[in-house]
């Protein structure tokens, strides 16, 4: 230990401490030792660090007597790096080997624990010392030091902005599809086309084409009926490829709440089930069990099951031979209509006319061809000759025609019509004699038949 660095040496002169360079091979300097006064007339050493090469090592400097205890000996440094916050710790006093220069020490921290230290221009920590920015390591015991950002992270910045704003602008976009084109987007253009009574609109998107029993969609029984109306879009549930919606109308001034199915495939989303119920059937007679809706060319037949869009229709007979008991006014969309609570059809008046015309007609042929008892009989008379037998001739001449009476489902002559026969044949006493009688046509048998909508009679 040499005697220039010992308290009282001539000329009380303290030099300064010198920095020694640190060693390329170790893995961080020590850290920078800021001595404080001292009272005692010579500091003792701190123990050395294990393993510490003695090169790094400080040199105590001799400092001017102090009224002061001395400090007490810090712990070593670790020598593996440290970053050390900016607050004020004492400095571990090092053994001092090496004389340092008084004109090299360090600024002594303020007394205020506030205050932060700042590093004088060429020691540690300084710009251009060791731990400054651009070194390869921070000087212990010096504050954190703020960088730039380097230029790649100002274009990553730049980078990630884009890339947020063109999320953004994808999801604006997304959401536009979805609301236009997703099954929101064709529910609610479905609901509007029927509010509007577009049905052809309608009927694109429930995809309706070919189907009997779509038929009266595709006519214009809706528009001519007092259609739903206020048609509003309550909720719609997904999942996956299939969608339930909820909606509300009006029917006829009720509000009325109904859902319907969508489904998607390749071409997009279409509705799958629509707004749509069966039509009620009706109960007539002779074959004629069916009626005829405004805007539909078709029958409304009980043998197939077809289905009209919501509102209020009126029901037509199927033509002029039947008519309904009550007007025929049913609902869609609402309660529904039920087959066995709907009107009953009967037949009508023009449909008793043309067979009382009928038969007149197959009576007037048929008295062409009378030759005897057995040709009269076949053409509905019913008398019968009691003076002549063996009738050889037979001649009818017609008084009234006979009319019909009809039901619901049965049908009976109101009228039997009225004529005379005059017979020609053996007498009972002997010879030839003849015997008029003035009969009906009450054994005149028949049955109407409708095939294709006309009207024909059977005779038995």
């Amino acid at each position: 230990m040499s005697d220039t660095n010992q308290p009282g040496s001539p000329d009380g002169a303290v030099p300064e401490p010198q920095p020694v360079a640190p060693d390329p091979s170790a893995a961080q300097p020590a850290a920078p030792i800021v001595p404080e006064p001292v009272a005692a007339p010579e500091a003792p050493a701190a123990p050395a660090p294990e393993e510490a090469d003695p090169i790094r090592q400080w040199a105590a400097p001799a400092v001017p007597a102090q009224t002061d205890p001395a400090p007490p000996a810090l712990p070593v440094v670790d020598p593996a790096p440290q970053w050390a916050p900016p607050a004020v710790q004492t400095p571990a006093i090092q053994d001092p080997a090496m004389p340092v220069p008084a004109a090299q020490v360090p600024a002594m921290p303020s007394a205020d624990p506030a205050q932060q230290w700042i590093p004088q221009p060429g020691a540690p920590g300084a710009p251009g010392a060791p731990g400054a920015p651009g070194a390869p390591y921070p000087a212990a015991g010096a504050p954190p030091v703020k960088r730039g950002l380097p230029k790649w992270a100002l274009w990553l910045i730049i980078g990630g902005s884009a890339a947020i704003l063109a999320i953004i602008a994808l999801v604006v976009v997304l959401v536009v599809v979805v609301s236009s084109g997703g099954p929101k987007g064709t529910a609610s253009d479905y609901l509007s086309s029927l509010s509007s009574g577009k049905v052809a609109a309608a009927n694109k998107i429930a995809r309706v084409d070919g189907d009997k029993r779509l038929a009266v969609l595709e006519s214009d029984a809706y528009a001519k009926s007092k259609h739903a109306t206020d048609y509003e879009l309550t909720s719609i549930s997904q999942v996956n490829d299939r969608a339930l919606a909820s909606t509300t109308y009006k029917v006829d001034g009720s509000t009325v709440r109904g859902t319907f199915e969508l489904r998607k495939d390749d071409k997009g989303w279409y509705v799958s089930r629509g707004l749509t119920d069966p039509l009620p059937r009706v109960y007539g007679s002779n074959g004629a069990d069916a009626y005829r809706l405004p805007g539909y060319d078709g029958l409304i037949t009980n043998d197939l099951s077809l289905e009209a869009y919501p509102g209020v229709y009126t029901a037509e007979p199927p033509n002029k031979y039947f008519e309904f008991s009550e007007p025929f006014v049913f609902e869609i969309g609402s309660e529904g209509a039920s087959g066995l609570n709907t009107p009953k059809l009967v037949p009508s008046q023009a449909m008793a006319d043309e067979i009382d015309a009928q038969l007149k007609t197959h009576i007037d042929e048929c008295l062409k061809s009378v030759t005897d008892l057995s040709s009269v009989r076949k053409c509905g008379i019913s008398g019968y000759p009691s003076k002549v037998y063996d009738v050889k001739k037979a001649t009818v001449s017609v008084k009234s025609y006979p009319k019909v009476e009809l039901q619901q489902y049965s049908y009976a002559l109101k009228e039997k019509g009225a004529a005379s026969v005059t017979f020609t044949g053996k007498a009972i006493g002997g010879g030839e004699g003849s015997e008029t009688l003035d009969v009906d046509f009450s054994r005149l048998i028949f049955r109407p038949v409708f095939e294709d909508g006309k009207l024909s009679i059977t005779y038995y």
